[in-house]
């Protein structure tokens, strides 16, 4: 699993084609600014997915700088900088409209930097300070048992924020969408905000949390109860938007979690009754289709068509292909004229026609009968040969990305070269129609083996591996080396580290 530090999700958008376009032109006036980053943090409903756009990196050249976007909607979007000398940093925020012709000039006044702009759409773009909750990253790292000091921090920030748009709004008389949007933007930021750092505290503060999880819950309840969790109007809010994006990945893990303890109440409250029919149901895919049901069950309108294309554009990211053909039928139906499909007919189509591939001779299992309860076991299987190994899961969306984006161009590389690969499926016992439906999609040629608890803990535990992937090299006298890869794989780094083991 990914390990990662509490960060406000941001929710992106890739830049699409309009006959007319906001053009921004810029003057940084002061300090050492190379590069600026354009962060889109706005709805997705213009029908353009892609999570590795987020960010459009703005070249600052003598102090001077150009972009030209285009928008659907209006649109608030962060424009960012950083100083690479004295690390003084800015983020202002913009509100763009097809047409807006702004002239913008940084200023750093010893403090901080200010914004002056002129132009066509000036009134929607004068400086506006509004908070980055840098302070929770510190107060994060500090485990605070209990909500009191973080809810403190964010409050006071969040008031903060409020006034500063209030005072914009008097002052500079912006547009009436600037008005709109904003209100949405204030409305959520605070619910946002704190959710985002709520639901981190499962995993940085396991114990404590769980002691004291009424005591966390209970701002977000109140929270949760003076806004609608489906708003339709709201979907201009860059905040709203992180939130629903957040909501929908915690849901889903907060059920999960509960099934532990009570199977029988899931059951009933998401799949409509209890019986072996729906308890497999659950089992067989956590992902997707637990996605689809809070969905369903959660929202409306453009929301849920939103929170549809969130679902399938992760199911295409990750390679979560349980009930794909389904799930996209059911959206298509209910929104047979979605922008949205532009964007996944063709992708999705893809996918359901890969799921019909078979599995082949080249992908070779290792009987159940053949006794692997350690790495020795496995070392002496493959001695005489040079090996990948690959600890991966079906259940693990960084194995299967890893595995889509470089296990065909590897076999490539090596094809003819003498280099085996070895996938060890880990926690997967009972899963065996999944991992071989996920064998074939992913075309994973090779040697294959469903690994027991004692394999998994003593592979791990000698190669000294941290998560999942993790990638290691088998030598042909049966010694081995922990792939350098690192993660996401450096895959020409890895190239020459299995060529330096052939010699």
């Amino acid at each position: 699993m990914k390990k990662f530090i509490f960060t406000v999700v941001v929710v992106s958008l890739c830049i699409v084609t309009h006959a007319q376009k906001a053009i921004i032109n810029g003057r940084i006036e002061s300090g050492t600014i190379h590069e600026l980053s354009l962060f889109r943090i706005v709805n997705k409903m213009d029908g353009s997915f892609g999570n590795e756009n987020y960010a459009q990196e703005i070249p600052v050249t003598n102090g001077k700088f150009r972009i030209e976007v285009s928008v659907n909607n209006p649109e608030i979007i962060f424009l960012s900088g950083s100083d690479t000398i004295t690390n003084h940093s800015f983020r202002q925020p913009l509100f763009i409209k097809n047409g807006y012709r702004l002239n913008m000039v940084f200023r750093f006044n010893g403090s901080e930097y200010i914004t002056t702009t002129t132009g066509a759409g000036s009134n929607d773009n004068q400086n506006l300070s509004i908070s980055r909750y840098d302070g929770l990253y510190k107060i994060g790292e500090e485990k605070d048992s209990l909500p009191n000091r973080p809810l403190a921090y964010i409050n006071s920030e969040f008031a903060k924020d409020s006034i500063a748009v209030t005072k914009y709004i008097a002052t500079n008389k912006p547009s009436p969408e600037f008005v709109e949007a904003w209100k949405y933007q204030i409305q959520y930021l605070l619910l946002s905000t704190y959710y985002s750092f709520e639901e981190e505290r499962k995993f940085y503060i396991r114990d404590a949390y769980k002691r004291n999880k009424d005591a966390w819950k209970k701002p977000l309840n109140e929270m949760l109860s003076r806004v609608p969790l489906s708003n339709d109007m709201a979907m201009q809010a860059p905040a709203y938007l992180s939130f629903i994006d957040d909501y929908l990945l915690r849901t889903k893990e907060s059920i999960a979690e509960q099934s532990n303890t009570d199977l029988t109440g899931i059951l009933k409250e998401w799949y409509g009754y209890d019986n072996t029919d729906k308890k497999q149901e659950f089992f067989d895919d956590i992902d997707n289709r637990l996605r689809q049901k809070i969905i369903e069950k959660k929202f409306t309108g453009k929301t849920k068509e939103f929170m549809y294309a969130t679902l399938i554009e992760q199911a295409l990211h990750e390679e979560l292909i349980s009930n794909m053909g389904d799930i996209y039928q059911t959206f298509t139906r209910q929104f047979p004229d979605s922008r949205f499909r532009l964007r996944f007919d063709e992708p999705v189509s893809a996918m359901l026609q890969n799921l019909q591939k078979p599995l082949t001779d080249k992908m070779v299992f290792v009987p159940n009968d053949t006794p692997m309860n350690t790495f020795e076991n496995v070392l002496t299987a493959m001695k005489g040969k040079t090996v990948l190994l690959d600890m991966w899961g079906t259940w693990c969306g960084p194995c299967r990305e890893e595995i889509a984006k470089n296990g065909t161009a590897l076999k490539t590389y090596f094809k003819g070269k003498g280099v085996d690969f070895l996938y060890v499926a880990n926690f997967d016992i009972g899963k065996e129609k999944k991992w071989k439906e996920l064998i074939a999609y992913l075309n994973m040629e090779g040697h294959h083996l469903m690994a027991n608890y004692k394999l998994t803990e003593d592979i791990m535990a000698k190669l000294k591996g941290t998560g999942y992937p993790t990638y290691a090299i088998i030598h042909k006298d049966g010694t081995y080396e922990l792939s350098k890869a690192g993660y996401p794989m450096d895959r020409q780094k890895l190239i020459e580290q299995i060529e330096e083991s052939l010699k």
